[in-house]
């Protein structure tokens, strides 16, 4: 390899202590947050900020339509997991939270569906709970035995782009193409040209709207030569056919059911468990 990368997020001191044996140059304490999904609270399409007791800010934002994303929280962990859960601590401080600031509070058994993770945050040696610190992030480039080391330490989602550009500067000399910054104006994947109105005007509106909100500019390449919902292969599971199914596989690496009802769509919120187990079946099927 000419570089490598080390973008492992919580686990990139353990990535240098092992296949690298190499020791870290930045201390990271890792973090915890938890989010809850409620079924949809407010009437409307704003999103709240609210003061939690102890100084931090909480978020209510409408999710998904029919539902209201609730976080979030900041537990210490030492180990981050591979599978990281809310914890039913978490849910319920989320949940009491909230109530100061609701007519109707949020209970524990209205959650449905809650997800976590970790946070790599830079520990910069002062005392204090996570709140105090840093979301900021460092780079180290480093030229061990064999190819250039460019380390992330830290970071956070909202950041994401100024972090990959900073990256990028600091690689491009070494790999002999150190061409200008460009990513600010860039259009993400699927909004390289305005949705066309026109594109499959034989889809019913609610699918056409989720397909078109989830893959933008993308619909045409997924939808192909396709001119009828009869094209689109056996209906795995409401308003999700096996068209889509083999996109997500073949142009997202989707492998499981979870990787498309969780992480590249969130239908596992709008299917009962009977269709989430379909889709299930449908990837045994198709992988075996």
């Amino acid at each position: 390899a000419r570089v490598l990368v080390n973008a492992a997020g919580p686990w990139a001191a353990d990535f240098l202590a092992g296949p690298l044996s190499k020791p870290p140059s930045q201390r990271l304490r890792r973090v915890r947050g938890s989010h809850i999904v409620i079924r949809r609270r407010m009437p409307d399409a704003r999103a709240l900020l609210l003061q939690a007791a102890e100084g931090r800010v909480l978020f209510m934002i409408p999710y998904e339509g029919d539902f209201t994303l609730i976080g979030t929280t900041e537990v210490e962990v030492t180990e981050a997991l591979r599978h990281e859960v809310a914890s039913a601590e978490e849910i319920a401080y989320l949940c009491a939270q909230t109530a100061v600031w609701l007519r109707e509070p949020v209970r524990p058994e209205e959650v449905v569906w809650h997800y976590a993770g970790v946070r790599p945050l830079l520990d910069d040696g002062e005392a204090g709970g996570a709140s105090a610190l840093t979301r900021d992030y460092r780079l180290d480039l480093s030229a061990p035995d064999g190819a250039p080391l460019l380390t992330v330490w830290g970071g956070k989602l909202t950041t994401f782009r100024c972090l990959a550009e900073e990256a990028v500067d600091k690689l491009g000399p070494v790999l002999g193409d150190p061409r200008p910054a460009w990513t600010a104006r860039a259009k993400l994947p699927g909004a390289e040209t305005e949705r066309d109105a026109a594109i499959a005007p034989w889809l019913p509106p609610a699918l056409r709207q989720r397909l078109a909100s989830t893959y933008g500019s993308r619909l045409a390449t997924l939808l192909g030569s396709a001119s009828g919902l009869e094209d689109l292969g056996v209906e795995v599971a409401p308003g999700l056919f096996e068209r889509e199914l083999h996109y997500l596989m073949q142009e997202t690496w989707a492998r499981c059911a979870e990787d498309v009802l969780w992480r590249r769509t969130k239908l596992g919120l709008h299917l009962s468990a009977p269709e989430r187990e379909q889709v299930a079946l449908w990837f045994q099927r198709f992988s075996s």
